[in-house]
């Protein structure tokens, strides 16, 4: 409605005293908050004083509302006071008021409601050892008014979740593995903010059903005895349980070393040729039985030499490479290279030999290629393969194909990354930046430290802090040379959370003069709190703005808004605000002017007419009659200047002054106004605005009857031609004629000579108002923005700004599309609201979200660096004032250590001979691209040819210097000249080489200051020894129990010497000259021994050592049997034998009437 009163002319007095108003401090109570089970029940608030003024009285706490507790004394610790309450009962709203008085004598209190929680203490049980199958979780029952969940916080995957975890005692079924596995399950129960949890680990034995494993048959290949690992069923060998499995052996030519017998997965050793029965027997509570497997071992001959294996990949195109496989040690032994598969038609060069060149490979990405080395003996059978991958690729490749940034959902800590790669053998990654104290950052052991990335999908842990993770991932490809250079993609995790209810505190008048003061905003315990400026005078300055009780300083006389935001992060999360003022005052109030004195008929209201004040300043309306207070007056507001007053008294005069007030000082005016001994009309009033729909015709207004004597009348004040008062004397006549717009009517009341009083109201016709839509939400860099809402077809529409950091301006408020300026980073919350005239639909806005980020300063990475024989420098990047800085290696033979990642000048270590692209990235707000510049730091090394080298019988070697160098290999002497062909920036291949000293070189050309450097390296090459024979192999048959000395028969070698050996025997064994080849060797006991004759010669030694095993069997005769007495008459399905114990050869038991089956 609008109240319009007609005025007199006033006649101002003026009066200046010293009294001060002001209220110079600020309390905070702290936020409405529910005390959760474990939780101290203490009250936490926080109070400043402006300038450098003490408070009169601390603050105290006390209770104002709820059954009675005890609230212990207040502490005040700096601008902290607290106390704690006790002797509280749960689920009872208590109301607490934080009391303390200003150094001006005000007093100012703040109330905060809080309420402790009777949530139940959650319990899941004891901690259990489980055996596969159905298993029922046993939580705490749940209370009206409370959930429950199970989660899994621990242990593998394969550890089930329950399926129905809303409930207490749900099902879930153990898994059978191959391990024994342990998952921790918490039981949360939660009740409004509260919640308690409890947790049980599950030990999962996992026993398998009973198998003994496949039988191993045709061992072969070895000198005199062999092994072989068994697979049994896992049994879990559980002590507390007692589930567990026993290998035990049945039956066999010798008895076996079984090396962990409770090991379903043990090793068998001491096997000779036979065969053998091995049982696998389990007993506990999970898996009970028992089950047998057989070993078959073929006759003893020798081992084989390993014929290796490996993979390499290529990224730089070469056609040519240098496979190198172990040397045959044995003799009889003889290696051969064969191509398995692979495009074109290749060259192996030395088919034969352990070493070769392979010639003619099409270096086409995808291209593989498979050789396979294989050594065979045939004097006993043996063969083993080595297989070969070569492998063409180009570099490596990565997608990260999670959504960047991504947004957890609000109050996850954890975050699902998905990538894909191709060409990669190593995924790396690291934390490059990250919000301070987050538990992923200590995990990781810092910023930037790379290590083992969780596998595609995988769930990321430890993100407990607000704010944006970014993670640098690193695909890498191992046993590569040349051209496969790493590659690197980044993601950022968003993590948000809802933000803790903002206090701003209670407002603050400042005294006079004082241009400084602390805010006192409560402490975030979820979110970012940080302070801005809605409005004021001129521009305050923040020591911090970030600190609850952030400094303000740089104050001028007026009126300061000033917010405080806690935000939940950049995510969906909910964020608080509270805006509080500060009132500052440097000068004298405006003088003060109540108005013309004037007379007026009694009991009809009267407007005041008293001057403005000032934001700073406070109007007070105060009145007398005959020197007392005229307590039948009333005001419709006391600080109004233009306030309504009510309740004059006939034929009396009134004085009212109107007193204007700041923190320097007051003054006021007075207005006398007298009555007459005539009644005035009563305040008019026209009703409630009306909205109607569209093409509506009349309608009824509604002003207030007048009383008697009183005389109404309706004016039609504005509106459309058409619309006719059908009377307007009537306080409730209807309007015909009437047209779709928006009309006024006024509505008067008179009585004679009296003040007429009016009111009017808002009628419109109209379809309903356009529906507003504010337009899609905006990710915005920078400082501003455009608004752009719909264009109403019916009625006017209006922004506000209803979240977001002060100092925003909206150009124009009612332009559909206008823009936006002063933002700063954050988020923000504009809407769009259309209304038409008196339709003011409560629901007809849109909003619409900014958010808002800041610019990156440009990032300057320093000058490009030259090393000569350097693995450390120092870099020169720029100060980042705007924003975040960080180092990140681009390219580079290695990953580079940065001292500190954050430091434009830190230290970068662990270089190599190389060129590493270095990027300083500067970052600002998440919706700004960070700015970045790169530098090279280019390193040189002194050249170096390797370590010298003593080979056999080779006719050709790889040469490689420096890693990742660039340099030239040349011949310096040698028994021949050999035949030299580059194969990559540091490498060659040699070939035609013959037995001698060669010496080669390795120079590396001056790289800018880095002069010219050489290496030499000497390869030494040794002829193959002689082809070693042991002789034939013997087996001895003793008349007697004594052994007779055994004569060897090696072969005398041509080319090195010769050295005998006892292998593997019962044992010990002596020879008489172990360098002869024809010597007598002396065996201690009987049995089979394995004797090696070995030929080296100059570098040939060891693996390149040329040998051959004899096998001697000493067999002395058999102990005499003796089965033990007779057994008759015995009443068992089981008896025990009590054969005698051999003291040589082996005894077994025959069945000589087989009247049922039997077992030994």
């Amino acid at each position: 409605m609008f109240k319009l009163l007609r005025y007199f002319l006033p006649l101002v007095f003026i009066f200046i005293t010293g009294e001060i108003y002001a209220q110079n401090c600020t309390i905070n109570a702290g936020i409405d908050q529910t005390i959760c089970p474990g939780t101290p029940f203490v009250l936490r608030g926080t109070s400043s004083s402006s300038g450098n003024l003490a408070l009169q009285s601390v603050p105290v706490w006390t209770q104002i509302a709820g059954p009675a507790v005890t609230v212990s004394s207040t502490t005040n610790s700096g601008s902290n006071a607290t106390a704690t309450v006790s002797n509280f009962t749960t689920n009872v709203q208590y109301t607490f008021r934080l009391t303390a008085k200003c150094q001006d004598g005000s007093t100012v209190f703040q109330d905060v409601k809080y309420i402790v929680s009777d949530v139940s203490t959650a319990t899941a049980g004891a901690d259990q050892t489980v055996c596969p199958g159905p298993f029922t979780l046993q939580g705490s029952a749940l209370k009206p008014g409370e959930t429950g969940r199970w989660t899994r916080i621990a242990g593998p995957t394969n550890m089930p979740l329950p399926a129905n975890a809303t409930i207490a005692t749900p099902i879930i079924t153990i898994p059978v593995s191959a391990s024994v596995i342990s998952a921790t399950y918490r039981w949360t129960v939660t009740k409004g903010e509260c919640s308690t949890f409890a947790d049980v680990t599950l030990r999962n034995l996992g026993a398998q059903p009973v198998s003994a494993g496949s039988d191993r048959l045709d061992l072969a290949c070895y000198n005199v005895s062999t092994s072989t690992t068994l697979g049994g069923s896992f049994a879990a060998n559980d002590a507390v349980s007692g589930q567990k499995g026993t290998w035990t052996f049945v039956s066999g030519p010798t008895v076996p070393i079984i090396s962990s017998p409770n090991a379903y997965n043990s090793v068998v050793s001491n096997l000779r040729e036979g065969t053998y029965t091995l049982r696998w027997t389990v007993v506990g509570p999970c898996v009970n039985g028992s089950d047998e497997m057989q070993i078959t071992v073929k006759p003893a001959t020798q081992n084989i030499t390993s014929a290796g294996g490996r993979t390499d990949i290529y990224c730089d195109g070469r056609t040519s490479i240098v496979l190198t496989a172990p040397r045959p040690s044995y003799t009889g032994e003889t290696g051969t290279w064969t191509k398995i598969s692979g495009a074109g038609t290749q060259t192996i060069q030395s088919p034969n030999s352990n070493v070769t060149v392979v010639n003619g490979l099409v270096a086409t990405e995808g291209n593989n290629y498979v050789f396979r080395y294989r050594i065979n003996n045939p004097n006993t059978d043996c063969t083993s393969d080595g297989t070969y991958n070569v492998r063409f690729s180009a570099p490596p490749t990565l997608n990260i194909t999670t959504v960047n940034p991504y947004f957890a959902p609000c109050g996850d800590v954890a975050a699902t990354i998905n990538y894909n790669f191709n060409g990669a053998t190593n995924i790396n990654y690291a934390l490059m930046s990250a919000p301070a104290g987050s538990a992923l950052q200590t995990q990781l052991g810092g910023l930037g430290i790379y290590s083992n990335a969780p596998s595609s999908g995988s769930n990321i842990t430890g993100l407990n802090r607000i704010g944006t993770y970014v993670f640098r991932y690193r695909a890498s490809t191992s046993n590569t040379t040349g051209g496969c250079d790493d590659v690197y993609k980044e993601v950022s995790v968003v993590i948000s959370n809802n933000a803790t209810t903002s206090n701003a505190g209670t407002r603050q008048v400042l005294a006079c003069n004082v241009i400084t003061t602390s805010l006192a905003g409560n402490t975030p315990a979820t979110g970012i709190g940080t302070w801005s400026q809605v409005k004021g005078p001129n521009t305050a300055t923040f020591n911090n703005i970030n600190s609850p009780t952030a400094v303000i300083s740089d104050l001028i006389s007026g009126v300061y808004t000033f917010r405080w935001i806690i935000s939940g992060g950049d995510g969906g999360c909910t964020n608080t605000q509270q805006d509080v003022d500060v009132v500052v005052s440097a000068v004298v109030p405006v003088t003060a002017a109540a108005g013309n004195a004037k007379q007026t008929c009694y009991g009809t209201p009267v407007a005041l007419d008293g001057s403005a004040t000032l934001d700073n300043e406070t109007g007070t309306w105060t009145v007398r009659k005959q020197g007392n207070i005229a307590s039948e007056v009333t005001f419709s507001n006391v600080n109004d200047p233009k306030a309504t007053a009510n309740g004059l008294l006939a034929n009396t005069a009134y004085v009212f002054r109107w007193t204007v007030a700041n923190s320097c000082n007051s003054n006021f005016s007075e207005v006398t106004i007298t009555t007459t001994a005539t009644v005035g009309p009563k305040q008019a009033t026209a009703g409630p605005d009306r909205c109607l729909a569209s093409n509506t015709t009349s309608f009824t207004l509604a002003g207030n009857q007048p009383s008697a004597g009183e005389t109404g009348s309706w004016v039609k004040i504005s509106g459309p031609a058409s619309g006719n008062i059908t009377n307007p004397a009537l306080y409730n006549t209807t309007v015909t004629g009437a047209a779709n717009g928006t009309y006024v009517f006024e509505w008067r009341l008179s009585n004679g000579p009296c003040v007429v009083t009016t009111d009017q109201v808002q009628v419109t016709i109209s379809s309903a108002p356009t529906t507003a839509n504010a337009g899609p939400d905006q990710n915005i860099c920078g400082n501003t923005a455009t608004l752009a809402g719909n264009q109403p077809t019916v009625g006017q529409g209006m922004w506000t700004q209803t979240e977001g950091a002060g100092g925003v301006t909206i150009t124009d408020p009612t332009l559909r599309i206008t823009t936006v300026s002063g933002l700063k980073q954050g988020r923000y919350k504009f809407i769009w609201t259309i209304t038409n005239g008196a339709c003011v639909p409560t629901t007809n806005f849109d909003e619409v979200v900014l958010n808002i980020s800041t610019p990156p300063e440009a990032a300057d990475a320093g000058p490009d660096q030259t090393l000569c024989n350097q693995n450390s420098t120092t870099l020169a990047a720029n100060v980042i004032t705007t924003g975040t800085g960080r180092w990140a290696a681009v390219s580079g033979p290695t990953i580079p250590n940065f001292a500190n990642i954050s430091n434009p000048a830190t230290t970068v270590s662990g270089l190599i001979y190389g060129t590493y692209v270095l990027e300083w990235i500067s970052s600002g707000g998440l919706y700004c691209s960070p700015s970045t510049d790169r530098m090279n730091i280019t390193v040189t090394q002194n050249a170096y040819a390797g370590a010298n080298q003593t080979l056999c019988d080779v006719t050709s070697v790889a040469l490689n210097g420096n890693s990742n160098s660039t340099g030239t290999w040349a011949q310096v002497s040698g028994p021949n000249s050999a035949t030299i062909n580059a194969t990559e920036k540091n490498g060659a291949i040699v070939t035609d080489l013959t037995t001698g000293a060669y010496v080669f070189s390795y120079t590396i050309a001056a790289v800018g200051s880095c002069p010219e450097t050489t290496s030499n390296v000497t390869y030494n090459i040794s002829a193959p020894p002689s082809i070693a024979n042991a002789g034939p192999d013997q087996d001895i048959c003793e008349a007697g129990q004594s052994i007779t000395p055994i004569q060897l028969t090696g072969n005398v070698p041509t080319e090195g010497v010769g050295s005998w050996s006892l292998i593997e025997g019962p044992g010990s064994g002596t020879f008489d000259n172990a360098n002869q080849a024809s010597t007598i060797f002396r065996p201690s006991v009987q049995g089979t021994y394995f004797l090696q004759w070995r030929i080296t010669n100059g570098n040939c030694s060891g693996a390149s050592a040329s040998s051959d095993l004899v096998r001697i069997i000493v067999s002395l005769p058999p102990t005499p049997s003796n089965a033990g007495s007779n057994q008759a008459n015995l009443c068992s399905n089981s008896v025990n034998l009590t054969g005698n114990n051999p003291t040589s050869g082996l005894g077994t038991w025959l069945v000589n009437q087989t009247l049922q089956q039997r077992r030994f």
